[in-house]
């Protein structure tokens, strides 16, 4: 999994949660330098938000959102 976020953002949330349940790699979106509003990071996410994480089935938007994928794909943790 690879989660594209940004501190201090709502994508700490999800990071969170990544570093309790799975192995992840972390993508560092430069928000000021205005990579997120780049076209390769537009065909991620359309509104050139982070958090984003993505897995080879598929990515997902929103911290909340990526927090109850994980608790959905990992009830024993």
């Amino acid at each position: 999994a690879e989660l594209c976020e940004f501190s201090p953002t709502r994508s700490q949330r999800a990071k969170w949660a990544l570093e309790e349940w799975i192995d992840y790699t972390s993508n560092i979106i430069n928000l000021p330098g205005g990579q997120h509003l780049s076209d390769t990071y537009l065909d991620i996410h359309p509104l050139g938000a982070v958090p984003v994480l993505k897995t080879s089935s598929y990515t997902i938007f929103e911290s909340v959102a990526i927090v109850l994928q994980l608790i959905d794909e990992h009830p024993e943790k």
